[in-house]
């Protein structure tokens, strides 16, 4: 079940890690775990990224990345993007809150390169960087080559409360990812997407697509146990 994608895509989702001995000529900052690039929210569809979707993003940006280090550091470039303009810099754990991580000022040719503190413990990821000027601006994202990643197989199970429905997809509680659910997706327990509403308790398998979304392969209706009878009435 599930398919082949790269080990370096959308910063992270599901949990991995990636670890690439480092290629620069500044000995001290240890291996890359992570590089990704940053893509402009405006071109990227409400549906792929869920809360960080902002209709008001607007800002330009030629080409940006973000590179993570061994040594608890955090590189981020832009090029192209506003001239003279200040982005905070947020990393954003998977269904949870949001770690501002320091600010990022491009110069008049809207050009920046900037190495800040991640104290982010471990080597394994589950969230997405987020560059915010007044409104998410920019996401890490996609595929983003480095040095030879091995292909993996990435699967998720989930288990929550249904938060909302749309036409094809679904959200959990605390997840702001669409679950996207397609005529493969088989139900357990329950009929269909129709049959089941918001606060419902589901456990969902599936896996993570080439560009980020997690797509539903089994939806299960996860049912409260009824409470017990007291003693009948004679």
């Amino acid at each position: 079940m599930g398919c082949r994608v790269p080990a370096v895509f959308l910063l992270a989702f599901v949990p991995f890690r990636v670890a690439v001995l480092a290629d620069d000529d500044e000995p001290g900052r240890g291996e890359k775990l992570f590089e990704a690039a940053l893509l402009r929210v405006a071109d990227i569809g409400a549906s792929r990224i869920g809360a960080f979707y902002s209709a008001n993003a607007s800002d330009r940006l030629r080409s940006g990345s973000v590179e993570v280090r061994r040594k608890h550091e955090v590189e981020i470039r832009l090029e192209g993007a506003e001239p003279s303009a200040k982005y905070g810099v947020q990393f954003c754990w998977l269904g949870s809150a949001c770690q501002t991580i320091g600010d990022v000022e491009t110069d008049r040719n809207g050009d920046a390169r900037e190495r800040l503190p991640f104290s982010l413990p471990g080597t394994d990821f589950s969230g997405v960087f987020v560059l915010v000027r007044v409104v998410p601006q920019f996401v890490s994202g996609w595929r983003f080559p480095t040095e030879a990643a091995p292909a993996v197989t990435t699967e998720v199970s989930l288990k929550g409360e249904i938060s909302f429905i749309g036409a094809n997809f679904l959200r959990l509680r605390g997840l702001t990812l669409d679950i996207v659910v397609t005529q493969e997706t088989r139900f357990e327990r329950v009929s269909g997407l129709s049959a089941l509403k918001v606060g419902d308790e589901v456990i969902v398998e599936g896996y993570v697509r080439g560009d980020g979304a997690i797509v539903a392969t089994v939806i299960r209706l996860d049912e409260k146990p009824s409470p017990p009878h007291g003693p009948k009435a004679r």
